[in-house]
């Protein structure tokens, strides 16, 4: 009545179909085959906003320049309380600072071998309750993705991304620390 190749073709769509359901109410044989979901990454500077920093230092090259906000006038210069800062350069600068993600923590490796004990940028932040953050930029990671960084608040350093940590050193070098308006 049926071929051979006929019952041998509807006993492999029965043994697929019977898979197919065994897969469908079984969730552990497919959970390798799921989209995995994107976890956030942990902030360098959590629960802190760019509204309430009220101070920043950078240092860089044994140089030292301090910036108020100052009520009424915006960022200006410890040193001279003058107006002629880039408000929108320090803004974007804090901002950056403030949204950094951070992609790995580094254990158990001294803080010389990782550039970290002789920074070429150190950053402390100060908000408006007083609290401040201190983050030192050392060596680029081997593969070249990103910087290590020390946080004073944190036991070990951590991988930020390149890219982020190039934005506010361009923003630190072009933007700010060269110009003639941060010259006492």
């Amino acid at each position: 009545m049926f071929k051979r190749s006929t019952l041998i073709l509807i006993l492999a769509f029965v043994i697929v179909f019977a898979l197919a359901v065994l897969m469908d109410k079984s969730p552990q044989l497919t959970a390798h085959l799921r989209t995995p979901t994107p976890t956030a990454y942990q902030k360098l500077i959590p629960d802190w906003s760019s509204g309430e920093i009220a101070q920043l230092e950078i240092i860089s090259s044994g140089q030292t320049t301090t910036l108020l906000r100052q009520p009424g006038q915006g960022w200006v210069l410890a040193s001279s309380q003058k107006n002629d800062i880039d408000q929108s350069a320090v803004e974007t600068l804090i901002s950056k600072m403030i949204s950094l993600d951070i992609l790995s923590f580094v254990p158990d490796t001294s803080q010389e071998a990782l550039g970290l004990q002789s920074a070429a940028f150190q950053i402390t932040l100060r908000n408006l309750s007083g609290q401040q953050r201190t983050i030192r930029v050392g060596k680029t990671t081997p593969i070249g993705s990103g910087y290590y960084v020390a946080l004073d608040t944190l036991q070990t350093p951590v991988v930020i991304n390149k890219y982020d940590i190039d934005q506010i050193i361009t923003i630190l070098t072009q933007e700010l620390i060269t110009s003639k308006t941060l010259t006492p």
